[in-house]
């Protein structure tokens, strides 16, 4: 169902760059869809996570002209919060439908995270998020491919070392230096309105 929602977009361009990014980050949307089921007490269905994942995607084509302008970080922080705010959506129509709330009590604490209704509001120059997709442009592509295949879409040392063409025990040497690099680009902005004042 999403493919065909994607091929109605009727740039090429962003149609193709949408689908790419659909079946390239679909494992981190459901594993996003189910850390929000679990912390409302419901179970990990397949059909309620496709339905979760669907609506985000229904959300980034509604904002188009949002998605466009954002480099490939920014953009899969952008989608985890649509899949987030569709999880959150879903799971508070399965609870009033269920009487959950008052029988098992599972929204105590829930409530406290800030749900966005639409992602677009989330997203102001200063969030970090957009943020540390400015800087992981700015790295190098080595460094910037390694920290996606780590912490993004949660690859294993072996696997990078394949990607990457290195030896297994440089891929946490090469992790370290990445890392190093980000904290020195995200700081600098920081020590130079230090040097302002």
């Amino acid at each position: 169902m999403t493919f065909i929602m994607l091929q109605a977009i009727e740039n090429e361009t962003d149609r193709n760059r949408l689908t790419n990014f659909y079946i390239q980050y679909y494992a981190l949307m459901k594993k996003k869809a189910a850390e929000v089921l679990s912390k409302f007490g419901l179970s990990n269905d397949t059909k309620l996570s496709e339905d979760i994942i669907h609506d985000a995607m229904a959300r980034l084509i509604r904002n188009l002209h949002t998605v466009t302008s954002l480099n490939e970080p920014q953009l899969v922080g952008y989608a985890i919060k649509a899949v987030q705010s569709c999880a959150y959506d879903c799971c508070r129509k399965a609870i009033s439908q269920q009487n959950l709330v008052e029988s098992k009590g599972i929204l105590e604490g829930a409530q406290e995270e800030k749900v966005w209704e639409d992602p677009v509001s989330y997203f102001v120059e200063e969030d970090p998020l957009i943020r540390l997709g400015h800087v992981l442009d700015k790295l190098p592509q080595r460094d910037h491919d390694i920290l996606i295949y780590k912490y993004f879409l949660d690859y294993s040392d072996k696997k990078i070392a394949d990607l990457l063409g290195i030896k297994e025990g440089s891929v946490r040497m090469a992790l370290v230096r990445a890392r190093r690099r980000v904290k020195e680009s995200w700081e600098m902005p920081i020590k130079e309105k230090a040097n302002d004042l």
